[in-house]
């Protein structure tokens, strides 16, 4: 990452604005985020990781879990982790969700494009903002049952108006 940083420095030498550079993109691990910041001698910009907390799209229980509060509160520590190990650091980098559908493998059909999925969705906005989290990206714009325009008619699925 350090060589990274110095090669957009030179590369960019003389533009106001750099391209920013984007780390790691994976699942919060908190030993191993904490020493990849600590490796990383503040040449990252962002901090990224992925959510999919409701499980495998299979799940036939996802309706519960995305109606239950306490489950859906679980994520938190993800979100609050992440901000302390931020601030404990020596970086300047914040946080991002580089990659987020709530079930993974392509959500769950008629449980993922419909209105309940909002539900969710919602709870991670509030608590992505509420832990300090600067951006919150959506896997996907189209594709699986989790994209927030239909696959075929590319009318926006309820998730995509929030």
């Amino acid at each position: 990452m350090v060589s990274l940083h110095k090669v957009v420095d030179r590369t960019y030498s003389g533009v106001e604005q750099k391209p920013l550079i984007l780390a790691p993109g994976g699942f919060f691990v908190e030993d191993w985020y904490k020493d990849f910041l600590d490796k990383s001698e503040n040449s990252v910009d962002v901090i990224t990781h992925h959510i999919y907390n409701l499980g495998p799209g299979i799940d036939q229980h996802l309706v519960e879990k995305i109606l239950n509060p306490s489950y859906l509160d679980g994520e938190a520590s993800t979100f609050r982790n992440l901000r302390n190990t931020l601030k404990s650091s020596a970086t300047s980098a914040i946080a991002w969700v580089s990659e987020s559908g709530g079930a993974y493998n392509s959500g769950h059909k008629l449980v993922s494009n419909a209105f309940v999925y909002s539900f969710w969705y919602l709870d991670q906005l509030g608590m992505a903002s509420v832990h300090d989290t600067k951006t919150y990206c959506r896997q996907s714009l189209i594709g699986g049952n989790y994209g927030l325009l239909n696959t075929t008619t590319f009318v926006p699925n309820p998730d995509y108006y929030r």
